[in-house]
């Protein structure tokens, strides 16, 4: 029970997927505020973000995979 409180319905609107293939823009950020704004200037290009980040890095290798 986080800040939303107790949920007790839900409705999903899903998207049908055309293949089962995708394909995938890499794109290196330097640090979590780069992260979290770069979808934002991207969002007309892509239907999706995604956005992986290292929390065991540690000195220079600290750095967002966007």
């Amino acid at each position: 029970m986080g800040l939303t409180g107790s949920i007790l319905s839900a409705t999903l609107r899903l998207v049908p997927v055309e293949t089962a293939y995708v394909e995938v823009d890499y794109q290196r950020t330097t640090n979590l505020g780069d992260t979290l704004e770069r979808p934002d200037g991207h969002d007309r290009d892509f239907h999706f973000s995604v956005a992986w980040i290292d929390c065991l890095a540690r000195g220079n290798r600290l750095a967002a995979r966007s």
